[in-house]
């Protein structure tokens, strides 16, 4: 059955508009990670937009996983090149210190991640096999895998790893109208025990067995047959939000014979964890200058606030060197219950292009 979809959190919100937000009002607790796509790097950055630094380039694959949180020193996951001189060398998984102050240590893994979540103090990795990682016929599986740390407290290798389920056999094409649904995108809940992942192109809850290294039970949260549900995050302990997920999603469309997600129609969406209502956080009555495609959002430490990133006002304007041709893209910061307009924390206006952030604490 598919969930009822609301188009903005309270009535008394709706009715009565939201209010501006400003950069001087949003919250400035702990670091947002981001790629920046026209550097090809990874970023860090004040929550208010200033302090930007860069982390050590990985070649030319540089894909923001996760960053670790209740460890120190802080470190980001990162995806690059097992060789990064070479680009045809297979996916890898970096360990990659936040301050810059460690050397980027290469977590070796048994089979390419395409993308990865950190467990609660960086004690665990699960990510999913590397579609493009040749000759496997299985693209989808989601593995486990230890964290071993150095003495001085820096992630070292990985340990243990474990096949944990192939994603394609929990629920079916049949639960979609998707052409080319999405799967993977795991993301771990506050006290280790269940994933959140997109299967089939729903969100999927999948808790774990008591050994931690088994599904006990896999249960399907959406259900939504005409609409896509992809890249969850889990609000951290103690929340406004309660145990809940946010994502992006949107509603298909059809483009002559195929059917697919315009970008226009992509926004931010929080749910229980259990399944119910998806409340939309960005609505176009609280957008403000956010443009299309609001999607990839990652909580505040302290979880009342979402950052996400979309389209910029001048998302198609001329471009500088090394980022032309390429869609502008930002990053804004909401309240998790949308309750004042999005307000652009980066704008670059096309002098860099932010993409998939993450929050540290």
């Amino acid at each position: 059955m598919n969930r009822r979809v609301l188009g903005a959190w309270p009535i008394a919100l709706a009715l009565a508009g939201v209010s501006t937000a400003t950069v001087s009002s949003i919250t400035t607790t702990g670091t947002i990670v981001a790629e920046d796509v026209c550097a090809n790097l990874v970023v860090t950055i004040a929550p208010d937009g200033s302090n930007r630094h860069q982390l050590a380039s990985l070649g030319d694959l540089n894909r923001l996983a996760d960053v670790s949180v209740g460890v120190t020193p802080r470190f980001a996951l990162i995806i690059g090149r097992a060789d990064p001189a070479d680009s045809t060398s297979p996916s890898a998984l970096y360990a990659v210190d936040l301050s810059g102050s460690a050397a980027s240590v290469r977590l070796d893994a048994p089979v390419p991640a395409a993308d990865a979540a950190l467990f609660p103090g960086a004690t665990r990795v699960a990510w999913v096999r590397d579609y493009a990682d040749p000759p496997t016929t299985n693209h989808d599986d989601l593995w486990l895998a230890d964290v071993v740390f150095d003495a001085s407290g820096h992630p070292a290798a990985l340990a243990n790893a474990t096949f944990l389920v192939d994603l394609r056999t929990l629920g079916s094409p049949a639960d979609t109208v998707a052409s080319g649904p999405a799967f993977g995108m795991p993301v771990v809940d506050p006290d280790g025990s269940r994933l959140a992942v997109t299967i089939w192109d729903d969100l999927w809850v999948l808790e774990l067995g008591s050994d931690g290294r088994s599904v006990a039970h896999a249960s399907n949260i959406t259900r939504t047959r005409d609409r896509a549900e992809w890249y969850p995050a889990w609000a951290p302990s103690g929340s406004p939000a309660g145990d809940a997920i946010a994502y992006s999603g949107g509603p298909y469309s059809h483009f002559g014979s195929l059917i697919g997600m315009a970008l226009r129609d992509i926004d931010v969406f929080v749910t229980p964890s259990t399944g119910g209502i998806q409340r939309q956080v960005t609505t176009k009555q609280n957008r403000g200058p956010a443009g299309d495609e609001r999607a990839h959002p990652a909580w505040s430490p302290d979880g009342r606030w979402l950052v996400f990133h979309a389209q910029g006002r001048s998302a198609r304007g001329k471009r500088s060197s090394p980022c032309e041709g390429l869609v502008n893209y930002d990053l804004f910061q909401i309240p998790w219950d949308g309750s004042s307009k999005a307000a652009n924390i980066t704008n670059t206006a096309g002098t860099s292009v932010e993409l998939r952030p993450a929050w540290a604490p």
